[in-house]
């Protein structure tokens, strides 16, 4: 059994939370990036056009849509992906069969929200 935290620690450890709390909305608000114009996002398409090999059927799509390249910083991010070797209640995959048991749990998590 767990024992309760004393009174004071408790009180602690709730200032640190809020300090904490504090210190992540001014790194978020603080340090938010602006998504690019179309002036930034045309000088992107030039430089992809000059820079990498010509890839004539993307070349072809590209103008005939006019599509410009998207802006990757407003696009969503997936920063903390899943171990591939510990299962969802904490166990760690450690036997060769235990892969695919592992496999087949994260296909059924991941593969059925979509």
């Amino acid at each position: 059994m767990i024992a309760p935290l004393p009174r004071h620690s408790f009180g602690v450890l709730c200032r640190k939370l809020r300090w904490l709390l504090f210190l992540s909305a001014i790194a978020v608000l603080g340090f938010s990036t602006r998504a690019a114009t179309e002036a930034q996002r045309r000088d992107h398409l030039g430089w992809i056009l000059k820079n990498l090999p010509d890839a004539p059927a993307w070349r072809a799509w590209q103008q005939k849509t006019g599509a410009l390249p998207p802006d990757f910083d407003a696009l969503p991010s997936a920063n903390f992906l899943p171990d591939p070797f510990k299962f969802h209640d904490g166990r760690a995959v450690n036997m060769p069969a235990a892969t695919q048991t592992r496999a087949i749990e994260w296909m059924t998590t991941n593969l059925s929200q979509r």
